[in-house]
């Protein structure tokens, strides 16, 4: 690394979402935006990481979380989630819709069986676009899912031996194709020739998959006007540096992209899979070099396993946390306050693991 970076002083009130710019800017290293929806799932996901890794003491000190919500929904939800965000001061209402109520057709991918995941595409763009205009100061801003758990203690050391890389981006670094406009698939942005590294995504590029025009033929995606494959961080987690940020919020070329995206032809060409592939895709345009610090070995999905100890302290994508851990993924249904305690160097207990459900206290 290149341990030229140096932490906000403690300081006190705690740092939350809703504190004043000045105080963020001059007291922050990190902000953390994490994508959230109303319901009853999102809001069990949102008490689980309040009750769980949002314990560490960097936040409040060095770090900020913000839950982000849409603040176009009906009168009433907006008054429970307002009634909630006065309580916990840690969310973020952005005056973009969600995806769910921009795309009302069923998917071609699904043979228009299913409509789409609603990923939440252009709410997280606005995160970025509300951060980079005034948040400048803060080092590093990065985007979690509402089902990760973040390692603080870990990350905010390896942040700072990052600051002197002016345009970086931190995550779990994989690399793909896209393709701009799938019309097969009905997505903006549809992912193809996925591989583990540059060399793999390469070999993957030009092969097809099956017998053509039979059921789960993937044809190579030279063949479908992919672009070459480039490097992106998994939608786990990731990071990006100040400067990396202004420009992804501030890009003529990725504000474009957004709007287009946004405009009449959005349901023909959905963008609501792969936000992590079109945010590295954005970056093949950076008009600079962009660093990309690959911490993909401490970033994983959450399982637990009657050999816990000896999985948590091996590489695989499937495993329980450990202190090495960065960022835990996939605990949709539960293991928050698991990966919490696992994290802080605590014994494994499968039972334990096994019956970590979410929990639901607003």
């Amino acid at each position: 690394g290149c341990g030229c970076g140096s932490g906000a002083a403690a300081a006190s009130p705690p740092l939350r979402c809703d504190s004043r710019v000045r105080e963020l800017n001059a007291r922050a290293t990190l902000l953390l935006g994490v994508p959230s929806l109303p319901g009853s799932r999102g809001r069990a996901r949102r008490s689980s990481a309040r009750g769980s890794w949002m314990r560490f003491g960097a936040v409040g000190d060095r770090a900020a979380v913000c839950f982000l919500l849409s603040a176009l929904h009906a009168p009433g939800e907006m008054a429970r989630l307002a009634a909630e965000a006065r309580r916990h001061r840690d969310m973020l209402f952005l005056p973009v819709a969600e995806s769910h109520m921009l795309f009302r057709q069923k998917t071609r991918y699904s043979n228009f069986s299913s409509r789409g995941r609603g990923m939440p595409t252009f709410k997280q763009y606005a995160f970025f676009q509300h951060a980079a205009a005034h948040l400048p100061d803060v080092p590093f801003v990065g985007k979690v899912d509402d089902d990760t758990a973040v390692n603080l203690p870990q990350l905010l050391p390896l942040l700072q031996h990052a600051a002197c890389l002016p345009h970086a981006l931190v995550g779990a670094i994989n690399w793909a194709a896209s393709v701009p406009a799938a019309h097969r698939s009905g997505v903006r942005g549809d992912r193809c020739g996925f591989g583990w590294s540059r060399d793999a995504a390469l070999s993957n590029f030009g092969r097809s998959w099956g017998v053509p025009r039979t059921k789960g033929f993937i044809a190579a995606c030279d063949d479908i006007g992919a672009v070459p494959t480039f490097p992106y961080a998994t939608g786990a987690g990731y990071v990006f540096s100040a400067k990396l940020l202004a420009w992804v919020a501030s890009s003529p070329e990725v504000r474009g992209w957004v709007a287009e995206a946004r405009g009449p032809g959005r349901e023909a060409l959905q963008w609501q899979k792969y936000e992590d592939t079109s945010t590295g895709y954005w970056l093949t345009y950076a008009p600079f070099r962009v660093e990309y610090v690959n911490v993909g070995r401490w970033v994983h999905d959450f399982r637990c396993d009657p050999l816990g100890a000896h999985k948590a302290a091996g590489g695989g994508l499937y495993r329980p946390a450990s202190p090495a851990s960065l960022l835990v993924h996939n605990l949709k249904n539960g293991g928050f306050n698991a990966a919490f305690e696992q994290m802080q160097g605590a014994a494994y207990d499968h039972r334990r693991c096994m019956h970590d459900p979410l929990t639901d206290r607003v």
